[in-house]
């Protein structure tokens, strides 16, 4: 049985002035970082563990400069004469998005954490990462701050691009489109 590590009590004062701040709406305060920390070392299976949220998310920016491209969508699957749509290319999008968690490696669909801390006075907030794999490098934890709730941080996440898999269906064509023409909008400047 593997027993997850519990937030020590030396750092209740950092987790209840965090917890206060993100409850008033102000920057988490330097405090933050030594929770962090704890995650990262002594405290990892509270980060990854089961009593962690715990989901994956494409990366919609990453994965379309590798993917959204009607000249790799003509190579692999269409010839040359064969006009593309835009209704062919969110079709294709969809696709490699699904299918993308499938054959992975951690660097495109990346692990997301957030652990639950709760000050003395019930408030609770959550301290967040992602988790990119980096081939022999192993995983690479990028901060993503303090937030209310989970949810919170996943709003935030699709934001910036990081879609979780759970709202992958809630795309809507039009953000689709928008990737597919980011990427060619990126090539016409080169």
């Amino acid at each position: 049985m593997i027993i997850v590590p519990q937030l020590p009590e030396k750092l209740y004062k950092a987790r209840d002035a965090v917890v206060e701040s993100v409850h008033k709406g102000l920057e988490p305060p330097e405090s933050l970082e030594l929770i962090q920390e704890w995650l990262e070392s002594d405290g990892w299976d509270a980060l990854i563990g089961s009593m962690a949220n715990e989901t994956m998310a494409v990366d919609l920016n990453q994965f379309a400069s590798y993917s959204f491209s009607d000249k790799e969508y003509i190579a692999g699957w269409l010839d040359e004469e064969q006009p593309i749509t835009d209704e062919m290319r969110i079709t294709h999008a969809r696709m490699l998005i699904s299918n993308a968690s499938d054959g992975d490696d951690g660097y495109l669909v990346p692990s997301v954490y957030s652990f639950t801390i709760q000050s003395n006075n019930g408030k609770s907030a959550v301290v967040a990462a992602t988790m990119r794999m980096m081939g022999q490098a192993g995983p690479e934890t990028s901060w993503w701050g303090v937030y209310k709730t989970h949810m919170e941080f996943l709003e935030d996440l699709k934001k910036a691009g990081l879609v979780p898999v759970e709202c992958i269906k809630d795309i809507t064509d039009d953000e689709v489109l928008a990737y597919w023409k980011k990427k060619k909008a990126r090539k016409s400047y080169k």
